[in-house]
């Protein structure tokens, strides 16, 4: 891999830190801003994105993968970025600077991780792996430097400078366990979310009446249909901004103008009949193995009782699962219940029921 190359394109996705792109549009903005052919330009973004110690990360959901620098801080004598793992879910990465100025290879560096909201457990963990296997080091001395960049705090005027001695040939995360913890383990309990900020296809078209019509609320290419932000939710579904259902709305939500979607899979532990019952506000639907099994749509609020619900019959095992809906103005949320085989009443579908699809 040209060295150059990677050094302009890690450039570019650094100046963009915050930003993700979905990985076509980032491989021709890139090819675009270097002066490169597409199959360069991806080949670029492949080998970043590769790189298990490098910040340009790529996030994958089941419609297509975003790429591009999420959070980048430096310590003493480390980086750190914010990753989203497949099974992992999103979380911060510690990395030691001074074993990427030693090693050969991504797979010797010294690197940590965290699903806590803060870096302390990271630095902590650094400072530990310093004392260990560093100890003649000064960790204030180390220049900070990822896998295919350099931001130095000593370089004047913040000037970049670049590593090259890492450029992703050796790399990938491939661990059969995280934390102790198969990837299997890592998945259960949470789905991925994705939403879109739709405030101007609302102002210019209301609620959608249909399933079609709600489609349209999370397509990209739909007109007035942004990006908003993906990640893991872990739990149940069983929120909302009324009195009808306990649980606190995701914070990273805004008041109006929204489409938000969970998916992944769910198990069914017996064969039979399950009824689902879906209650948001506004237009919804939930769909199992592919196929709306209850949708309601245009503009509502919720109805605490499930009241639209539909009944589908399951084999054992894992089968797919995906609820939305979108919000215009007002109240807000959403509640998934289920009916088991021979429940005469709904209760919330456990968290537990839940996993990452894994791929």
């Amino acid at each position: 891999m040209n060295k150059t190359l990677l050094r302009d394109a890690a450039e570019y996705f650094h100046d963009r830190e915050g930003r993700l792109l979905q990985r076509e549009d980032a491989v021709a903005a890139l090819a675009q801003a270097i002066d490169v052919d597409g199959p360069t330009a991806g080949h670029l973004v492949a080998g970043l994105t590769g790189d298990r110690v490098d910040p340009v990360v790529a996030v994958r959901t089941v419609r297509e993968t975003f790429v591009g620098v999420l959070d980048f801080v430096e310590g003493d004598g480390w980086y750190g970025f914010l990753d989203y793992h497949d099974y992992h879910g999103r979380h911060r990465v510690g990395v030691c600077a001074q074993c990427v100025h030693e090693v050969t290879t991504d797979d010797d560096v010294f690197r940590t991780t965290t699903a806590e909201e803060s870096w302390m457990p990271v630095s902590e963990d650094i400072e530990r792996h310093y004392e260990q296997t560093h100890s003649t080091v000064n960790p204030d001395s180390v220049a900070v430097e990822t896998g295919a960049i350099l931001r130095s705090r000593t370089t004047a005027g913040g000037k970049r400078v670049w590593h090259t001695g890492n450029d992703g040939t050796a790399s990938g995360f491939d661990a059969r366990t995280v934390d102790g913890k198969t990837r299997t383990d890592l998945a259960r309990g949470q789905l991925l979310y994705q939403w879109y900020d739709t405030s101007s296809r609302h102002s210019s078209n209301s609620h959608p009446t249909t399933k079609s019509g709600l489609d349209a609320y999370f397509d990209l290419d739909s007109s007035g249909v942004s990006a908003g932000g993906l990640g893991t939710h872990p739990g149940s579904l069983n929120w909302a901004t009324s009195s009808d259902y306990p649980d606190r709305k995701p914070p990273y939500l805004p008041g109006d103008g929204y489409a938000w979607e969970a998916f992944g899979e769910i198990w069914i532990p017996e064969a039979g009949d399950y009824t689902f019952g879906l209650d948001a506000d506004d237009a919804t639907d939930l769909s199992i193995d592919g196929s709306v099994v209850v949708g309601w749509y245009d503009g509502h609020g919720t109805d605490g009782n499930y009241g639209h619900n539909g009944t589908v019959t399951l084999s054992r095992g894992w089968h797919s699962f995906r609820a939305r809906y979108e919000e215009g103005t007002g109240g807000d949320g959403i509640s998934v219940a289920w009916k088991q085989p021979g429940d005469s009443s709904y209760s919330v579908i456990p968290g537990t029921q839940f996993r990452i699809e894994p791929t």
